[in-house]
C-alpha cells in the first residue's frame, strides 16, 4: 500500500500539489483544556503523523480489525434502521461500541454491493474505516465520528430513497457520495474558522476560502489514497471519486451556504438536468448539506441531544476566546445565549428554507417526514 509523509497533508490532488506543516498545535490553551475529564491531544501534529503512517504500522493487526469490524456488524442490526429517517445514531454508537463509523460504513457499501462492484478488498476497506474513525476527535461534543456515521446514514437515505436521486445517481455517485460523508470532518479541532482566523492559524493561511473544509478534504484524500482500496480502479474513475468527494466536502462550509441555495435554486427554476455534470455535482453538493444538518428533523429526543452538543462546542470555544481575550463567535458566548432560541432560529432561517427548496427540487415522501419532524421540533423549542 503507498504511504504519506507524516509532516505533509496534500491539498489539492488534481493540479499543483501544496503542502501543508501539521507540526503547530491549534491553540495551548485548546490543546490543555480538559472536556469531561478528557485532556485534549497535546499535539495536532503528532496525532496526524501517527493516523497517516503507513496502514502496514498500524497498532492493531489488519486481520483483527477486519474481524472485530464484523463482530461489531453482526451485534449491531442495522438492517431495520439504516433506511429509516428516524433512526437514532446514539444507539447505533453504542452498540458499535463507539465504531460507528466501521459499522454504518461498512453496512453501506456491503449492502448496496460496492464491494464486488468495485472489487475492493474487504480487509483494506476495514482499515481505510478504522483509520477514518480514529481520525476524529472523540473529545468534540459535535465533530466527531458519531457525527460523521449520521450524516453518511442520512445521506443513504437521500440518495436511495428519493427517486429523482435514485434514478440519477451511479455506483460511483453513491461511492464517492457516502465517502465524502464520512470523511467531511476529518480531523476536526473542535472551533470555528472565525477561531483559526483569529489566532492566524496556518490551516487559515494555506487555505484562502473554506479552510476546515479543505483540510478535511485534504484528509480524506490522504487517507483514501495511502489505503490503497481504489488503486485498482481505472485512472478516470480514481479521478471521479476524489473530485466529487472534494466537491461534497467543501460544499458543506456553512459561510457558502448562501452562494449554494442561490446557485441551486436558478438550477431548480430552470429545471435540474442531471445530465449536465456541474448540475449533478451542485445537487449532490445540496444532499450532503441537507445530511450535515439534517439533526433538526430527526425525532425530538436526538434532535435535542445534537443541539445540546453542538452548543456544548460553541460555549467550550467561547470559554477559550473568552481567556483569550479574543471576540467571542457568535452562538458561543455561554452567558448570553439561549438554546431554544437559537434552534428556533436556524430552523426558521437555515433548515427550513432548506429542506422546502429539496423538497422542491425532489418531491420525495421521505423529505416531507423530515420536514414534518422539523416543524414538530420548532414548536417543542417554542415551548422551553
Amino acid at each position: 500500500m503507498g504511504t504519506c509523509t507524516s509532516h505533509d497533508v496534500e491539498i489539492d490532488f488534481r493540479t499543483n500539489l501544496k503542502k501543508l506543516p501539521l507540526d503547530i498545535p491549534i491553540s495551548e490553551k485548546i490543546l490543555n483544556r480538559r472536556r469531561g475529564g478528557v485532556p485534549m491531544l497535546s499535539d495536532l501534529s503528532s496525532f496526524i503523523k501517527e493516523s497517516t503512517e503507513d496502514f502496514e504500522k498500524t497498532s492493531q493487526p489488519k486481520e483483527y480489525i477486519e474481524q472485530k469490524i464484523q463482530e461489531l456488524e453482526h451485534k449491531v442490526d442495522l438492517v431495520s434502521k439504516i433506511d429509516c429517517w428516524d433512526m437514532n445514531i446514539f444507539e447505533i454508537s453504542d452498540l458499535s461500541e463507539d465504531h460507528p463509523i466501521c459499522c454504518v460504513g461498512m453496512y453501506l457499501l456491503k449492502s448496496h454491493g460496492l464491494i464486488e462492484e468495485f472489487g475492493l478488498n474487504t480487509t483494506c476497506l476495514s482499515m481505510f474505516l478504522y483509520e477514518v474513525q480514529r481520525n476524529y476527535w472523540s473529545i468534540n461534543l459535535y465533530h466527531n465520528a458519531t457525527h460523521a456515521a449520521d450524516v453518511a446514514q442520512s445521506m443513504n437515505i437521500l440518495l436511495t430513497r428519493c427517486p429523482f436521486l435514485s434514478e440519477n445517481v451511479t455506483k460511483v455517485d453513491y461511492f464517492a457520495c457516502i465517502l465524502a460523508a464520512l470523511c467531511h470532518d476529518l480531523n476536526h479541532p473542535g472551533v470555528n474558522q472565525k477561531f483559526l482566523r483569529n489566532t492566524d492559524h496556518i490551516i487559515v493561511s494555506t487555505y484562502q476560502a473554506s479552510p476546515l473544509e479543505n483540510f478535511h478534504a485534504a484528509r480524506a484524500h490522504t487517507l483514501l489514497k495511502s489505503s490503497g482500496l481504489i488503486k485498482h480502479l481505472d485512472d478516470d474513475v480514481q479521478k471521479e471519486i476524489y473530485t466529487i468527494i472534494n466537491h461534497l466536502i467543501l460544499a458543506t462550509d456553512m459561510e457558502q451556504h448562501r452562494t449554494y441555495m442561490e446557485k441551486f435554486n436558478v438550477c431548480v427554476a430552470t429545471g435540474l438536468n442531471m445530465k449536465d455534470k456541474k448540475t449533478k455535482i451542485l445537487t449532490l453538493c445540496i444532499a450532503i448539506k441537507c445530511a450535515d444538518i439534517s439533526n433538526g428533523c430527526r425525532p425530538w429526543i436526538v434532535c435535542k441531544s445534537w443541539a445540546e452538543n453542538i452548543m456544548g462546542e460553541f460555549f467550550i470555544q467561547g470559554d477559550i476566546e473568552k481567556e483569550m481575550e479574543l471576540p467571542i463567535s457568535p452562538l458561543c458566548n455561554r452567558e448570553q445565549e439561549k438554546i431554544p432560541q437559537s434552534q428556533v432560529g436556524f430552523i426558521n432561517y437555515v433548515l427550513l428554507p432548506l429542506f422546502e427548496c429539496w423538497q422542491n427540487a425532489v418531491n420525495c415522501e421521505v423529505i416531507g417526514e423530515a420536514i414534518a419532524y422539523l416543524k414538530s421540533n420548532r414548536e417543542t423549542w417554542n415551548t422551553l
